[in-house]
C-alpha cells in the first residue's frame, strides 16, 4: 500500500489531473506557449467542462466557437490563454484532454502529457494484513455500499490495519482525502447527477451515526473547486504560459456550478462568469442567491465574448 513518499506525490497527482494547462492554435497545433508574441498577456480564461464545454459525452455546440474567438478571432486580434480546471476525475490528464477534444471536435485543442501512472505496477497483496497510510477519493464510485464499507474499515482500523478490528478510541486511524466536493454535477442527462460530494456526505453521516454525538469527528483534506490550493495551482499554470507573476493580468473562470466554479473564483479574487448550460439556470436561480458572479450568460459563447469586451475596454 501507500507510503508517505507515495501519498505526498498522489497529492500532488490530485492538483495536477485536474489541470489541462497547454493552449494549442487550432490551425497550426502548435503550442502558444512557444509564441509569446502572438499572446494577449492582459487576461487568461478558466474553463469548467462539464456544463460548460460538454454534456456528458455531447458538445455544447457554442463550445468551438468561444475556442476560436480565444484563438485569435477577436477584436484584440491576439490568442487569449486558456486552461481547464475541472472537479472531474477517474481518467489521467491526457485521456480526459483527448475526450474532450474529440467530442468538442477541437484537434489538438487540449493536451496534456500522460501522468506516470502504472495500473498494473506491483502485485496482489493480502490486504487483511497490509497497513494502509491514506485513503485518497479520486472519483465518485460506481458501488456506494461496497466503497462505504471499505473505506469506513480503514478509517476505524487499528493502525490502519484492516484484520486488526476496530480501533476501540473511536479515533480515525488514516488520513483521508478527496479530490473534489460537487455535491452535484452536469451531464447530458436532463437532471443533474450526485458527485463525489454526495458521496461524502454519506461517509460523514454513517461516521457521525456510529460514534455518537460525543463522537470524534470525521477529518478529512479537501482538493478541488472552491478550494484555494486548486486556484493557487492554476494561477501558476497560468503564469507559466507567459514566464512571469501575473501581475495586472485579469483571470475569468467559466463555470456552471456557483457553489465550485463560481465560489471559488470568487474567494480567490478572479472574476467570474456563470452559464446556463449545465447545474445553474433560471430554474434553479433561487438556490444559489449567495452566489456572486460578475456576469450570467447563457453560454460558453457568450461568456468569452464577454471577456474579450472587457478586455477592449481596458486598453482602448
Amino acid at each position: 500500500m501507500l507510503g508517505i513518499k507515495q501519498t505526498k506525490e498522489l497529492i500532488a497527482g490530485v492538483l495536477r489531473s485536474q489541470i489541462t494547462h497547454r493552449c494549442y492554435s487550432i490551425e497550426t497545433g502548435k503550442s502558444l506557449s512557444s509564441t509569446p508574441s502572438s499572446l494577449y498577456s492582459g487576461a487568461a480564461v478558466v474553463f469548467d467542462i462539464d456544463g460548460v464545454l460538454i454534456r456528458g459525452k455531447n458538445a455544447i455546440p457554442q463550445a468551438v466557437k468561444a475556442l476560436r474567438i480565444l484563438d485569435g478571432e477577436n477584436k484584440l486580434n491576439k490568442k487569449i490563454p486558456f486552461v481547464t480546471l475541472t472537479n472531474g476525475g477517474g481518467v489521467t490528464e491526457a485521456e480526459k484532454a483527448a475526450a474532450v477534444s474529440k467530442i468538442i471536435d477541437y484537434p489538438d485543442g487540449l493536451d496534456k502529457d500522460d501522468l506516470p501512472v502504472d495500473p498494473n505496477d506491483g502485485s496482489m497483496s493480502d490486504f487483511n494484513k497490509e497497513k494502509i497510510h491514506a485513503v485518497m477519493v479520486f472519483h465518485d464510485p460506481r458501488d456506494y455500499g461496497r466503497d462505504l464499507q471499505i473505506i469506513y474499515d480503514v478509517l476505524k482500523s487499528k493502525d490502519g490495519v484492516i484484520g486488526n478490528g476496530y480501533e476501540n478510541s473511536g479515533k480515525q486511524s488514516v488520513p483521508l482525502y478527496f479530490s473534489n466536493s460537487d455535491l452535484i454535477w452536469s451531464t447530458d442527462f436532463v437532471s443533474p447527477r450526485f458527485g463525489q460530494g454526495a458521496f461524502r456526505a454519506c461517509l460523514e453521516t454513517l461516521w457521525d451515526k456510529t460514534n455518537g454525538d460525543g463522537g470524534n469527528k470525521l477529518e478529512r483534506i479537501l482538493y478541488g473547486k472552491p478550494f484555494k490550493v486548486q486556484y493557487e495551482y492554476t494561477e501558476n499554470c497560468i503564469n507559466s504560459i507567459f514566464n512571469d507573476n501575473g501581475n495586472g493580468r485579469n483571470v475569468y473562470a467559466i463555470g456552471d456550478n456557483p457553489l465550485s466554479d463560481i465560489d471559488g473564483a470568487h474567494n480567490y479574487g478572479w472574476k467570474s462568469v456563470l452559464v446556463r448550460t449545465g447545474v445553474y439556470s433560471d430554474q434553479t436561480k433561487h438556490k444559489y442567491l449567495n452566489s456572486n458572479p460578475t456576469a450570467i450568460v447563457d453560454d460558453v459563447e457568450q461568456a468569452v465574448q464577454w471577456i474579450v469586451d472587457q478586455e477592449v475596454s481596458r486598453v482602448d
